[in-house]
């Protein structure tokens, strides 16, 4: 049963795919930049959170539901590209370093990172394609039927994608604390909130 299953090509082609810098890492990378290294892994693991329920809905396959209703489809790929200009409004409303200057903040802060990178991946529906083509091709065609090839090998990708995005989140994290100064704060913001709302289009435009 395990033959079936193509493990090192799996790997080596998910290795690829997680190292090109994808809508997710444009994402993390830039609440790493704004927030800091903190929130932007805590916006990597909502988003691997995501990943995990499209892959376990793939695995069981609702993801095909998803996709073959055309009207379901667009409502997510439009409700994700929305949710994303709104973020990026938000973010050019809000001051520099607003909501995390005590410990409460913090933990507000954080939630909202978790909550948000959760909404964004739960929202995008190129996931949802992605699992249904991706994780095929390295099963068996005797083995289609079963559910346990996919459900297995989209949690491998799922904890990969979470190691690199956390690496990611910590390296973008790491560049904002080394610049300092009003005036890169209020660059970043703009920056920021600019990228949100070009994923947001791009998500659109891609339709």
């Amino acid at each position: 049963m395990m033959d079936g299953i193509q493990w090192g090509w799996f790997v080596m082609a998910s290795g690829l795919l997680i190292l090109t810098p994808g809508p997710a890492v444009l994402y993390i990378v830039t609440r790493g930049v704004s927030e800091g290294w903190r929130n932007g892994v805590v916006s990597a693991w909502g988003v691997g959170l995501a990943n995990l329920v499209h892959a376990l809905i793939a695995g069981f396959g609702l993801s095909m539901l998803v996709v073959s209703s055309p009207v379901v489809f667009r409502m997510i790929q439009f409700g994700g590209a929305g949710y994303l200009v709104i973020l990026g409004i938000q973010r050019w409303m809000r001051k520099p370093c607003e909501a995390t200057q005590h410990a409460g903040g913090q933990r507000s802060a954080a939630i909202r990172a978790f909550v948000q990178g959760w909404v964004v991946g739960i929202l995008n529906p190129k996931t949802i394609v992605f699992f249904l083509a991706f994780l095929p091709q390295f099963v068996d065609q005797s083995m289609v039927h079963l559910r346990w090839p996919y459900v297995s090998l989209g949690l491998i990708f799922v904890l990969m994608a979470l190691v690199g995005d956390s690496t990611w989140a910590l390296v973008s994290g790491w560049v904002s604390t080394a610049l300092k100064g009003d005036a890169w704060r209020q660059f970043e913001r703009v920056v920021s909130g600019a990228i949100y709302c070009l994923l947001g289009f791009a998500a659109v435009w891609s339709a």
